[in-house]
């Protein structure tokens, strides 16, 4: 498919035009060594990389990911297009030198990614204001463990009131966005921000008197089975 139509904000094409860029700085390449060497005109790459006329199609990101794995770069289209999954990741020089072999169950376990994240995209697209992240430590076991996936509908102002106690997915105005239980504050319009496993080894298990810009209430989650 050639276009991306969708009222999802993380697929917007300003937002795969940001990731997009961050690709390329990361694999260190001007939009003149990607025409240079790739053939790729310039005006093309600004274009997906600014939002213009749609932005960056699913065609167009196949091709930059081919391009980006022969940088070592590596990043899967799922993220380009809907930033859903971890961000990308600079390969080991010994790993591009061997061809790694696949698992038997390496299909499978595709397959049930791809389901993963058709749900997460449906849900998304059908909730307003929808929020989501992937879990990338133990702050919330036993009931959310590392790399699940995790989505809400966020709320503000004096809804975030109406869900103290809930496990949300919280944005605070320093940028942060994390799953967190949320306690009510020492003043209004403050939170409390707790770790369900008392364990875990992060820096800020609690964190007191916070702002919040949204809580969005943990309805939504998924995993991938081990192996």
């Amino acid at each position: 498919m050639d276009e991306i139509i969708t009222s999802d904000t993380l697929s917007s094409p300003k937002e795969r035009g940001q990731r997009l860029k961050r690709l390329r700085n990361l694999a260190n390449l001007s939009r003149r060594d990607i025409e240079d060497k790739y053939f790729i005109k310039i005006n093309t790459l600004k274009g997906w990389e600014v939002g213009r006329h749609g932005g960056l199609t699913e065609k167009g990101a196949v091709k930059i990911l081919n391009i980006l794995e022969q940088e070592g770069v590596n990043c899967s289209l799922d993220w380009l297009l809907y930033g859903i999954g971890k961000g990308p990741t600079i390969a080991e020089k010994f790993e591009s030198e061997q061809e790694e072999v696949k698992e038997p169950a390496s299909h499978e376990r595709e397959s049930e990614d791809k389901q993963i994240i058709d749900e997460l995209l449906f849900f998304r697209q059908n909730h307003t204001n929808s929020i989501d992240l992937i879990l990338e430590d133990d702050s919330m076991e036993p009931c959310y463990t590392k790399g699940m996936y995790v989505a809400g509908i966020k709320r503000f102002d004096e809804e975030i009131d109406n869900i103290i106690g809930h496990n949300c997915i919280v944005q605070t105005v320093d940028g942060r966005l994390l799953l967190r239980n949320v306690r009510k504050g020492s003043k209004t319009g403050l939170y409390h921000l707790i770790c369900l496993n008392t364990q875990s080894e992060i820096d800020e298990p609690v964190i007191y008197d916070i702002e919040l810009v949204s809580a969005a209430p943990a309805i939504w989650q998924r995993i991938r089975n081990p192996g």
